[in-house]
């Protein structure tokens, strides 16, 4: 809407420019019955600027108000019935648009030619035409002579920052039309001062597209076309509004509507996000999503950009959470499928305590907005999640590969081992046990291997599991060391036997090896995870791009607790179910003794305790988890780069052209088109604007002007509501952006 929105609504008289259309009159004649037409109880703008302008009020206090009209959209005039104290002498005095009152003069053959000429001129230089008439009598007799007084030039004057909200919006991808009731030429020259573009239309000409008739397409394809290219519409009737906001609606176009009258509410009703300037009437406001309550239309672009970036933080944790997810799931699914290797739930909890912290911190993540309007996408948020997911696990896979599988670390590094292959874990044990590691004795006889005697043969161990029996034993009769039974004996170890100091051997180093590839797998894992987070929050370099300081210090925090956690691990949590203590083959694959590990408990050979997901510090390997994640990070980048441009995600296919202004040459060229009115966009220094220039009167004129719209003042304070559509998607969203068929040209009328 322009009046009250695009415009402050503060109206002034520019008295040296008033057309006295009745000989006989002076301009202070048709400025006192101007002011005379007034009703200031409702403190409508119009007429406050008249009664104010008029400057001998003693002369106003003669005169008693004994009946008046108030306007309507419809029949666009007011008109008051008015008393001389003290003479008894009765007149009526009307004021509205020119066409009405100028249809209403005894005269009008004789002046319309000069009063449409007037009508332009004034409209060419951006000022509003008042009609104000006058009769004898109360018109009971039904005798009435009307007669036209003149035309006044009232001046409206933009917001001082309706400029640059708009050139604002265009920037951010939105179209924005300008739907006024006033005369095509204010209309136009309106919008030259704000820079909107001229290719404007009469609601006539929307009325009769709308009935079938061709030409008054002016060479668009559609209504729908008509409606996305041009600049807006003139000489509207609420109707028409609503009727505009309908058809982009039908056109999957995200449409919002600012108003501040009665007028405007079915529009604003309408509109996906209708929004109620400062001083807007109970109406527009009941009907608005949006109150706005200060002055200014400055706060759509701080409420749209600050949209966007909440926005951009609920994308940036969706991707995120689905990625570290899809990630979780693969990894530790796939290593325990293909490698029968199990990974503790305690470290999962912890992972996701940590990775909380991290996505609370999101929520005041320091981001940039998107060039073009939002809508959920979730379709590439699931390819995108899904594929980080992938390269992650994959990552993790080969960390876990390299490190268990190879002696890469172990070579190239200097670090012990945590080789678990089958051939490796009984090399480094047979070693162990001809070197004294666990004081198995000799064979008895020389055809018997050392490596083949029952644990039983070990002093520490013989002790423990006749323990154990005894205290099986105790109570239960018929049970005794030589019955059937797990009695520990001395000698070779059988099937269905305790395991031979071998097989304890390697069950020992493969647990200690397990465990700490726990705290190491956990440790990349947590890091290469969280680090996602400064490549999905936008679609730069990352590393160039600064988040938000919460962002940073939630990463380092969960990573310094992480890294403390792989360093010191859990002392050997989760402890075996059938274990033996003073373990004798639990060190590094150096022969030092394992750090942070007071407990020494491992499971016994040949049971499922084998495979008890404990945790153990893997002290230097957490340099390795960071190394290997930050190498792996490089690559998530160019990644991310290549979805966003398969995917076009926020019209990434279209960057440079954002980036380098290109996107709106219509725009351009139409900013650069010379303004010629008799105002400019108002500014805090000079907020009415005015600049004395003159411009040709057009050469025609269509009578059908809506010039005046009344507003009420008296309102109370409205209740803000906000508007969401999640049935929208980013297709609509960007339909918004129009473009014309051929770069660099005018919006307009197609050639077709």
């Amino acid at each position: 809407d322009k009046t009250g929105t695009l415009t402050l609504n503060k109206l002034s008289i520019e008295q040296k420019s008033v057309h006295v259309a009745t000989p006989g009159y002076t301009i202070d004649d048709v400025m006192k019955h101007g002011a005379l037409s007034t009703n200031i109880i409702t403190e409508e703008p119009i007429d406050l600027v008249l009664y104010n302008s008029y400057t001998n009020q003693d002369e106003l206090k003669k005169w008693k108000t004994t009946k008046f009209i108030p306007f309507n959209p419809v029949d666009k005039f007011t008109c008051a019935t008015l008393t001389e104290e003290g003479t008894g002498k009765t007149m009526r005095v009307m004021k509205g648009s020119p066409q009405v009152v100028l249809k209403k003069a005894h005269n009008f053959e004789e002046i319309k030619d000069v009063i449409d000429g007037k009508m332009v001129e004034f409209a060419n230089r951006g000022f509003r035409s008042l009609g104000i008439a006058k009769a004898d009598g109360d018109g009971k007799d039904g005798n009435t002579k009307w007669e036209m007084l003149g035309l006044l030039p009232l001046f409206d004057p933009p917001r001082h920052d309706t400029a640059a909200t708009i050139e604002k919006c265009h920037e951010q991808g939105i179209e924005v039309k300008m739907i006024t009731g006033d005369h095509l030429l204010i209309g136009k020259e309106t919008a030259k001062m704000l820079k909107m573009g001229t290719e404007m239309y009469q609601s006539e000409t929307l009325i009769q597209a709308k009935a079938g008739n061709k030409e008054a397409l002016h060479g668009y394809e559609s209504l729908l076309d008509m409606c996305e290219k041009c600049n807006g519409f003139a000489e509207v009737f609420p109707e028409h509004k609503f009727e505009i906001v309908k058809i982009l609606q039908e056109g999957n176009h995200v449409c919002g509507m600012t108003g501040d009258g009665v007028n405007d509410a079915p529009a604003l009703k309408k509109a996906d996000v209708g929004i109620a300037v400062a001083g807007a009437t109970d109406a527009a406001r009941g009907a608005a999503d949006i109150v706005l309550t200060e002055e200014g239309l400055a706060t759509i672009n701080t409420a749209v950009l600050g949209a966007r970036k909440i926005f951009q933080r609920m994308t940036t944790y969706s991707k995120y959470t689905v990625a570290v997810t899809f990630r979780i799931c693969f990894t530790f699914g796939l290593i325990t499928v293909i490698y029968n290797w199990y990974f503790p739930t305690i470290l999962i909890v912890v992972m996701a305590v940590f990775n909380d912290g991290a996505m609370i911190a999101l929520a005041k993540d320091r981001v940039v907005p998107s060039k073009l309007p939002n809508a959920w996408n979730l379709k590439n948020i699931f390819v995108m999640g899904i594929v980080y997911g992938l390269y992650l696990t994959l990552s993790s896979w080969a960390l876990h590969h390299v490190a268990t599988k190879t002696d890469w670390f172990e070579n190239d590094f200097n670090l012990f081992s945590l080789n678990d292959r089958d051939s490796e874990l009984e090399a480094w044990c047979d070693a162990a046990i001809k070197v004294g590691m666990g004081n198995v004795p000799m064979p008895p006889v020389a055809t018997v291997e050392q490596t083949d005697l029952s644990i039983c043969t070990m002093d520490i161990y013989y002790k423990q599991m006749n323990e154990r029996w005894d205290n099986y034993c105790d109570g239960n009769l018929g049970c005794s060391p030589t019955s059937l039974g797990p009695a520990c004996v001395v000698g070779q170890s059988e099937d269905n036997a305790f395991p031979s100091t071998l097989q304890q051997c390697k069950a020992e180093q493969l647990y200690v090896r397990g465990a700490m590839m726990r705290s190491l797998l956990y440790n990349q894992v947590s890091i290469s995870g969280q680090m996602l987070v400064f490549v999905v929050r936008t679609q730069k370099y990352s590393l160039l791009s600064r988040a938000g300081s919460l962002t940073y210090i939630a990463f380092f925090l969960a990573q310094a607790g992480a890294t403390l956690i792989s360093v010191f691990g859990f002392n050997g949590y989760v402890e075996p179910r059938f274990h033996l203590e003073d373990c004798q083959f639990c060190t590094y694959s150096t022969g030092e003794d394992v750090m942070f590990w007071s407990d020494k408990i491992v499971p016994m050979g040949l049971t499922e305790s084998v495979f008890t997901a404990s945790v153990l510090g893997c002290v230097g390997y957490t340099a390795v988890a960071w190394v290997w994640s930050i190498v792996w990070y490089v690559l998530l980048d160019p990644i991310k780069w290549a979805l966003c441009w398969l995917l076009n995600e926020d019209g990434f296919r279209d960057m440079d052209a954002w980036q380098k202004g290109k996107e709106r040459p219509e725009l351009l060229k139409e900013h650069e088109e010379a303004t010629v009115s008799a105002a400019v966009a108002g500014s805090h220094g000079n907020p009415l604007g005015r600049v004395s220039l003159s411009k040709a009167p057009a050469k025609a004129l269509d009578r059908k002007s809506a010039s005046v719209v009344a507003i009420t003042r008296n309102s109370k304070t409205g209740v803000a509501r906000m508007s969401a559509d999640p049935k929208k998607n980013l297709q609509i969203a960007r339909n918004s952006l129009v473009k014309p068929a051929n770069p660099g040209s005018k919006p307009g009328p197609s050639k077709k």
